[in-house]
């Protein structure tokens, strides 16, 4: 299961309420260490032009983007990228190994290009399939089955 940060949500309503968007509201929050609604104010006048600020924060578990364990891509990430010729799965496939950065995507998509095309397959490594096989109480044996 993937948990959000803990903030507080009295605090994160009254920064909505100045303008600022809910992302950006807990990351503050998270990055002040819940020191209150000044102090998340502060955070965010200084991280302004941060691009990644409205973007989904880290997660505790899972990281950035991950929603019980599924990877949701930021819509802004997919749209620049799918806004430079790249369709919507090569798109979310490059934020996904980038922690859904779109300069680090688009480094990513250029780096890979025969992973690209090729399925997203999270029991995929490397064109080998892992499978834990037991033989028996008390003993497990690993098996790697290569494709």
């Amino acid at each position: 299961m993937t948990l959000a940060p803990a903030v507080d949500e009295t605090v994160v309503v009254q920064l909505m309420e100045m303008g600022f968007q809910r992302n950006a509201c807990t990351r503050a929050l998270v990055a002040t260490g819940n020191s209150g609604a000044e102090m998340a104010m502060n955070w965010i006048m200084e991280h302004m032009g941060d691009a990644d600020i409205n973007d989904p924060i880290p997660c505790a578990l899972g990281g950035t983007g991950t929603i019980g364990g599924t990877f949701v891509p930021s819509e802004d990430a997919m749209a620049s990228i799918e806004a430079m010729g790249f369709n919507r799965d090569q798109a979310k496939k490059a934020l996904r190994n980038t922690d859904n950065n779109v300069e680090r995507a688009l480094d990513w998509i250029f780096s890979h290009p025969d992973e690209l095309n090729t399925p997203d397959n999270a029991n995929d490594v490397a064109g080998k399939v892992q499978t834990n096989v037991s033989d028996g109480p008390g003993r497990k044996l690993f098996v790697l089955i290569y494709l």
